[in-house]
C-alpha cells in the first residue's frame, strides 16, 4: 500500500514535466483549433499543411528513438511509396508527395503509439485525452460561430454548417467517430459530461447534413438501444430519455435556424434522389458511376502495378472518392495490397478483444469505403488511427481483462 501511494506521488510529480510524449499528445489535442484556424485563412497560409509536416516530423523522430525495429518496418515502405510516386508522377509530383505523407500518418501513429503504451511512456489515459477534448473543441468550433451567423457552409447554397473547419467529408469522419466514441462512454460511463458531448457531437452530425453522418448516429443508437434493453440497464434508459430532452432543448433554442437549414439539407437530399439511378447510386453520391471509366483506364494503360500517381486527379484521372479504390487506381496493386494488409491485420487484432471496438474500426473503414477522405486526408487520417489506438489499448478484452487506464494502474 505504501509502495502503491508513492507511485502515485511519483505520477503526480511526473506529470508537472512537460516530456517529449506529453508535447506529442499536446500536438493531437490541438488539432481542432489549428485546422479551425486552417479554414478560416485557408486561402491565405497553410496553417494545417504545416502543423502535420511538424505532427509528422515529431513522431518520425519518436519512433526512430523508441524503436529501431518498428522504424525500420514502417519507414522502408514510406520511403519506397515516395520514390515511386517521384518516379510516376509528373505534373502532379507535390501533390502526390503530400498524398503519400498523409496516407502514412495513421500508420505511423498506430506504430507509434503502440511502441509507447507498451513502454509506458505513454498511457491509456492520454488516449482518452485526446478523445474527450476532442469532442468538446469540435461541437464548441461548430456551434459557437453558427449561434453568431459567421463561418462556412457544408455545401453550396447555404446548406449545412461546419464552422470555419473547410473540409465537410473529413470533419463528418471526425464527429461520425467522436459519436461512436461517446455512445460507447455513455454506456461505460453515463455520466451528464457524456450525455452533454454525445448530444453536442451529434447536433453537430445533423447541422452539417452529410448522409454518413446521419447513418452514424442511426446505426450506434440502435445497438446503443439493443445493449442497453439486453443487459437490462434501466439506469442508463433513464439517461437515454435525458439525452433526448436535452438534443430537444438544443433544437428548439435554436430552431429557427436549425429548420432552416434542415430544409436546405432535405432539399438537397430530394434533389440528388431524382437524378440517382438508384437508393445505391444516391447513398454513394453518385460515385459509382466513375467506376467503368476509372477501371478502364486503369486496365489499359501501364497502370496495374503502381497505379497513375496520389496526385494524379489534377491530371484528369477519375477521383473515385472511395478510399480503397482510389488506393487500388492510384497506388496500383502493390499499395492496395500494402493497406489491405496493414489495417486487416488491425483489424483482426480488434475482433480478438472486443465487439464494440470492431463495430467503431470497422464502420470507420466503412466510411472510408464508401465516402473517401479517410486514408489519404490529414485530419480524418489522424482520427482514424486514434479509433484504431483506443479499440486496441483501452476497451475490455472478451475475457474483460482491461489494460491499464492510469499510470497508477500501470505503476501498480
Amino acid at each position: 500500500m505504501k509502495q502503491s501511494m508513492n507511485n502515485r506521488v511519483g505520477f503526480v510529480v511526473k506529470r508537472k514535466k512537460i516530456t517529449a510524449y506529453n508535447a506529442l499528445i499536446g500536438l493531437y489535442i490541438i488539432m481542432p483549433i489549428i485546422d479551425s484556424i486552417s479554414g478560416a485563412y485557408h486561402d491565405v497560409y497553410p496553417v494545417g499543411q504545416i502543423y502535420r509536416i511538424v505532427v509528422m516530423a515529431y513522431m518520425i523522430i519518436l519512433l526512430g528513438k523508441n524503436s529501431d525495429k518498428e522504424f525500420v518496418k514502417v519507414m522502408i515502405p514510406f520511403a519506397i511509396f515516395v520514390l515511386v510516386q517521384i518516379l510516376i508522377s509528373d505534373a502532379y509530383l507535390v501533390k502526390s508527395i503530400q498524398s503519400t505523407l498523409k496516407l502514412f500518418t495513421p500508420i505511423i501513429t498506430i506504430e507509434l503509439f503502440r511502441v509507447l503504451i507498451r513502454k509506458q511512456k505513454i498511457h491509456n489515459e492520454d488516449v482518452l485525452l485526446i478523445l474527450d477534448i476532442w469532442s468538446v473543441l469540435y461541437p464548441l468550433m461548430i456551434l459557437v460561430p453558427g449561434a453568431f451567423g459567421i463561418g462556412i457552409n457544408a455545401y453550396d447554397g447555404s446548406i449545412g454548417w461546419k464552422g470555419f473547419f473547410y473540409a465537410t467529408n473529413e470533419i463528418s469522419f471526425i464527429l461520425s467517430s467522436l459519436v461512436m466514441y461517446l455512445f460507447w462512454k455513455f454506456e461505460n460511463v453515463g455520466n451528464i459530461k457524456s450525455i452533454v458531448t454525445l448530444a453536442a457531437n451529434c447536433l453537430c452530425v445533423v447541422l452539417m447534413g452529410t448522409k454518413t453522418g446521419y447513418i452514424t448516429i442511426i446505426l450506434f443508437s440502435i445497438i446503443f438501444v439493443f445493449e442497453l434493453f439486453k443487459d437490462g440497464k434501466q439506469n442508463k434508459i433513464i439517461r437515454v430519455s435525458i439525452l433526448l430532452l436535452l438534443l430537444l432543448g438544443m433544437i428548439i433554442l435554436n430552431f429557427s435556424k436549425i429548420m432552416n437549414m434542415a430544409s436546405a439539407i432535405y432539399e438537397r437530399w430530394l434533389f440528388q434522389r431524382s437524378i440517382s439511378y438508384s437508393v445505391t447510386d444516391f447513398l454513394f453520391s453518385m460515385r459509382l458511376r466513375r467506376l467503368e471509366d476509372a477501371f478502364n483506364i486503369y486496365m489499359d494503360g501501364n497502370y496495374l502495378m503502381f497505379g497513375w500517381g496520389l496526385g494524379g486527379e489534377l491530371a484528369g484521372f477519375p477521383n473515385m472518392e472511395m478510399d480503397f479504390l482510389d488506393i487500388l487506381f492510384r497506388m496500383g496493386i502493390i499499395g492496395f495490397l500494402y493497406v489491405i494488409l496493414f489495417y486487416g491485420k488491425e483489424v483482426i487484432k480488434v475482433a480478438r478483444k472486443n465487439m464494440w471496438g470492431l463495430l467503431i474500426v470497422c464502420w470507420s473503414l466503412a466510411l472510408s469505403f464508401g465516402a473517401g477522405h479517410v486514408l489519404f486526408y490529414g485530419q480524418s487520417g489522424m482520427m482514424l488511427a486514434i479509433n484504431f489506438i483506443f479499440t486496441l489499448y483501452i476497451l475490455k478484452t472478451k475475457n474483460n481483462e482491461k489494460l491499464p487506464i492510469t499510470r497508477e494502474e500501470a505503476d501498480e
